[in-house]
């Protein structure tokens, strides 16, 4: 259906990728052809690809007073959609950026958009609103997501990244070695 006053809403998911050192994020916040705890289910093409939105602050609070935390670009796929954001340099930013670093797999996220098409059916044997055609206009870390499939992408910081790195290397040091004193004694490996 199209037409009637246009209303902004909110959908909410988990998962996320920090880039702690960088104030980069990349955040799955839309899950496809899915039943949300609003009894809605968003479509595939339903979110435009590219888009640039604001990273809203915590809770969506820039729909008030708060300014928002970052900016990023929407990318969709066959099942969902991520925002790839940068965090401003302010200390609100930045402190949001913590807790999203700190929450990791808890984090959630949630979205601002109105609905531009829709139309009322069955999924899965319940009555559903499905989500043909959506205006994104924020994205935004909050407490609690709609749909709970939604998952992290990945979440590193550069410190974290270095310190695979150096377990990796040293896991495979410890196999050189081990394999040249097998190879030293002479022992036959299985």
């Amino acid at each position: 259906m199209k037409g009637g006053p246009v209303l902004p809403e909110r959908k909410s998911f988990t998962s996320h990728d920090v880039k702690a050192d960088t104030g980069t994020i990349s955040a799955m916040f839309s899950v496809y052809s899915m039943i949300d705890s609003d009894g809605d289910v968003i479509l595939p093409g339903a979110i435009e690809d590219g888009i640039t939105v604001p990273l809203s602050a915590y809770n969506h609070t820039s729909w008030g007073a708060a300014l928002p935390v970052g900016k990023g670009v929407i990318r969709t796929s066959s099942s969902g959609a991520t925002v790839e954001a940068t965090f401003f340099k302010s200390q609100a930013a930045q402190d949001t950026l913590e807790v999203i670093r700190e929450l990791g797999p808890l984090q959630q996220w949630s979205f601002g958009f109105n609905v531009l098409d829709y139309s009322h059916g069955e999924f899965r044997g319940t009555a559903v609103r499905f989500l043909k055609s959506l205006d994104v206009f924020e994205v935004s870390p909050v407490l609690r997501g709609a749909n709970s499939a939604a998952h992290t992408v990945e979440a590193a910081s550069i410190r974290a990244i270095r310190d695979r790195v150096v377990r990796d290397e040293l896991t495979r040091i410890q196999a050189s070695l081990v394999l040249r004193d097998i190879a030293a004694q002479d022992w036959e490996v299985a």
